[in-house]
Parts: C-alpha cells; sequence; structure tokens
C-alpha cells in the first residue's frame, strides 16, 4: 500500500486488491481532535480511527502510486492489465474529498515504468 496527507493533513491509504481493484481508506478521527492539539503533534498511530475499505476499480498489475498536486488535491496512479500496460489516473475532485473516474494516460509511461523494474 501507499499512503499520502491529504490537504488538511489527514492520511489515505491506496492498496491493490487481490481481485486487482484499487482499494482506498483514510484517516476519520484522529487522538489530537480531542486532545485540541494540531495533527503534528499525535503520534499514538493505534487510536487513529480510519474508514472501511472502498473499492475505486481497475483491473490492475501494479500497486497504485499517489502523488499530492500543487494544490493540495491527491492523484493516484496505477498500470492497468490490458495487452499495451497502459497508465490510468485518478484524481481527488476537490479538497479532502472524492475521485474521478479511471482515466489512460499514457501506454509508453506505463511500458517504461513496467520494463525497468
Amino acid at each position: 500500500p501507499t499512503v499520502s496527507a491529504n490537504a488538511d493533513g489527514r492520511m489515505t491509504m491506496f492498496g491493490l486488491g487481490l481481485d486487482h481493484a484499487v482499494w482506498l481508506r483514510w484517516e476519520v478521527t484522529r487522538p489530537d481532535e480531542a486532545l485540541g492539539k494540531p495533527f503534528a503533534e499525535h503520534a499514538v498511530a493505534d487510536h487513529v480511527s480510519w474508514s472501511s475499505w472502498h473499492n475505486v476499480g481497475g483491473n490492475f498489475v501494479s500497486q497504485p502510486s499517489v502523488v499530492r498536486t500543487g494544490d493540495g488535491r491527491l492523484d493516484v496512479f496505477a498500470v492497468q492489465a490490458k495487452p499495451h500496460l497502459p497508465l490510468f489516473h485518478m484524481k481527488q475532485v476537490d479538497f479532502n474529498a472524492g475521485y474521478s473516474l479511471w482515466a489512460e494516460t499514457s501506454t509508453m509511461a506505463a511500458t517504461k515504468l513496467v520494463t525497468e523494474k
């Protein structure tokens, strides 16, 4: 799995399921919220509440990769199991919110990623 921080500092975790779909979950509550401390000061990961896992689809052959864009939204990339290993992308549609549908980005980029491993 891979993890990235949302614009508000909450973490979102992405992983490839046994069904080859990308699944995600996010922090719902944190121990610092009850204590009134800034997010960066909490260190007890065992007390963080997470959402359940959510299937966001796809038929992928690679673990997803996630980057935080300059405006704070998350972009997710994964290589799909089609004949030419196309690289697919979905993006966060709003800050700390849902995601777009998957869209093909580039076949050449995905082929290079897979062959260089």
